[in-house]
């Protein structure tokens, strides 16, 4: 079980929590988010991702300091496979220089696969043997780690996830792979009301190609964002975040599939709500430009 094993998003710029840990404390709320992708609708057994999560800072203010916690639930579906994770994080985060910030995070979890051995085809059914078939429940801990440097303009991000390389017992030579992800943005405001806000993630897994995502995004007045992402190898996306109400937004992000699959099944959509719940900011610390 080599390549992408984990959930991948296109608008990865409103989910940076699900790619490193170091995030967590980022947003001066309580910072929730649903979502759900669909990749390549119609394909049978066609990938399906989900997750809900939420972090926040905790703790006393401090100008030179920030302690963050939070939690991801994650499901992950293609074809006979299906994953479930777990998992739960902490992030500190340092002053280090004149509004530049500094954070360590680490999440630990479980995560659960299922396997659908009767959906499996295999060209000599009965004499496939890289399947033990008793085994259908696979469950194994997990560890991430990140760092994330930042300050109101820049931010800078490094992360290993699946930090163990935990091997699958029961499927011969299987292992979950470690993912190796850097991401880099900042904010340029370009008028009064306008922002332009470019970035780009490069996720890297063991026996794979570099998959590299570059984003940028034009914000109104805090109102909405909207623009345009591409990824190498499989194409390009168009993206819209609008702010509903106080507190609650909506992205929506939709791939235009080039590769081979574009005459199977060209449509990908993905939709994430979410939730800022605020108290009274911490005003020594300084907003991620990723966030803001």
């Amino acid at each position: 079980m080599g390549g992408q094993q984990l959930p991948h998003y296109s608008y990865f710029t409103y989910n940076y929590f699900l790619y490193n840990p170091a995030v967590t404390g980022t947003t001066p709320c309580i910072d929730l988010k649903l979502g759900t992708r669909r990749q390549w609708t119609g394909f049978t057994g066609a990938p399906t991702s989900n997750f809900l999560y939420a972090h926040s800072r905790i703790g006393k203010e401090s100008k030179l300091k920030i302690h963050g916690i939070g939690g991801v639930i994650e499901t992950d579906r293609a074809g006979p496979f299906n994953c479930v994770g777990i998992s739960a994080s902490y992030a500190f985060h340092k002053k280090i220089s004149k509004g530049y910030f500094m954070s360590g995070g680490l999440s630990l979890g479980l995560y659960q696969y299922s396997i659908n051995y009767a959906a499996l085809k295999f060209e000599n059914q009965s004499d496939e043997t890289s399947i033990e078939g008793s085994i259908n429940t696979l469950l194994f801990p997990h560890a991430n780690f990140g760092l994330w440097l930042y300050n109101r303009k820049k931010f800078f991000g490094f992360s290993v996830r699946s930090a163990g390389n935990p091997v699958i017992t029961g499927i011969l030579g299987s292992n979950l792979q470690r993912h190796f992800t850097f991401a880099a943005g900042f904010t340029k405001r370009l008028s009064q009301d306008l922002t332009f806000k470019p970035a780009f993630l490069v996720n890297y897994v063991a026996k794979s190609k570099p998959s590299i995502d570059l984003q940028g995004l034009m914000n109104y007045r805090d109102l909405f964002d909207i623009g345009i992402a591409a990824r190498s190898g499989h194409g390009i996306s168009g993206l819209l975040k609008l702010s509903i109400v106080d507190h609650v937004t909506l992205a929506y992000a939709y791939d235009f599939t080039v590769n081979k699959m574009k005459f199977a099944s060209p449509n990908t959509h993905e939709i994430i709500i979410g939730l800022r719940s605020c108290r009274t900011p911490n005003k020594y610390a300084v907003p991620c430009s990723a966030y803001n």
